[in-house]
């Protein structure tokens, strides 16, 4: 985990991710961040259509990789909850 001065946030490290979402045990898993950016499902020990790592917003799809399956933030971190332009009228 390294930390950033200026904003005194912490964050993982390139090419580790906090796969528990437990800032208190660092950055567990090692994931190659330019093939898949949230790690690949065998990271997380995922199959297609899985949560990976527990991540309720975070699933195993085809290509291989976690990915956020709400859209992402400006921070281009996982949203939650769907957001508008994501989310299709019935």
């Amino acid at each position: 985990m390294q930390c950033q001065a200026k904003t005194g946030k912490c964050e993982c490290a390139k090419g580790w991710m906090d796969a528990n979402d437990d800032p208190n045990d660092g950055c567990e898993l090692r994931i190659r961040e330019n093939k898949c950016p949230f790690g690949a499902c065998e990271n997380h020990g995922a199959e297609l259509g899985d949560t990976c790592s527990g991540w309720n917003n975070l699933v195993c799809q085809a290509s291989g990789c976690c990915d956020c399956q709400n859209g992402y933030n400006d921070a281009g971190y996982c949203l939650d909850t769907p957001s508008a332009d994501t989310v299709s009228d019935p």
